[in-house]
């Protein structure tokens, strides 16, 4: 299976350890252009700098191959962090970052704080077929603020939901690749696929 990591910024290599670690056979491919796409089952949106990453995109004409892949191919997605932001819509406009809105969800870039309030919690992720509780890594993480109804919540830390599915696409405010506990998430990922 050929596997997109968007790799225009971010913690590339950390997703690719933790998919690989996952499914181990497997073939990563690092997202630079739209060619890079071509084959591809399944799709990462890594953390990393939300303005940057949006940016880039922009540069090297990615965003219609990307929509395309995710809204017309139907890929199976995961997006982390800065990539929840990316693809949803932003409560307050920022001129530096233009998000897809394609997930029914508002949130606030570092709704969390700044990089001295970063931290590690316990998430309860509940999916239809499995529920289990991992460990989440919060980096200048987002904040959802609105869940609409094309999107469902299954992802909480405590009471507050920190991530949601809509259709083929798994979105997170933490970043999963930096804890060893994450499993589920990568399962349902690719049972997405099947």
């Amino acid at each position: 299976m050929r596997i997109g990591i968007v790799a225009l910024q971010g913690d590339v290599d950390l997703h690719e350890k933790a998919i690989k670690r996952f499914k181990k056979d497997i073939e990563v491919v690092r997202v630079k252009d739209a060619k890079d796409l071509e084959g591809t089952k399944l799709l990462i949106f890594p953390g990393g700098e939300s303005p940057t990453m949006s940016k880039l995109i922009k540069r090297f004409n990615l965003k219609d191959a990307l929509l395309k892949k995710i809204t017309e191919d139907k890929v199976p997605t995961l997006a982390t962090c800065a990539g929840i932001v990316l693809l949803s819509k932003l409560e307050k406009k920022d001129g530096r970052v233009e998000p897809f809105e394609i997930l029914d969800v508002t949130l606030v870039r570092n709704g969390f704080g700044r990089q001295k309030e970063s931290f590690e919690d316990e998430i309860n992720v509940k999916f239809d077929d499995k529920e289990g509780v991992v460990t989440g890594v919060f980096i200048r993480a987002p904040r959802i603020k609105e869940v609409g109804e094309r999107a469902t919540p299954v992802a909480f830390l405590k009471d507050e939901i920190v991530g949601v599915i809509q259709d083929n696409i798994i979105a997170l405010t933490f970043h999963p690749e930096l804890a060893d506990d994450t499993d589920i998430i990568y399962e349902k990922l690719f049972s997405l696929s099947d």
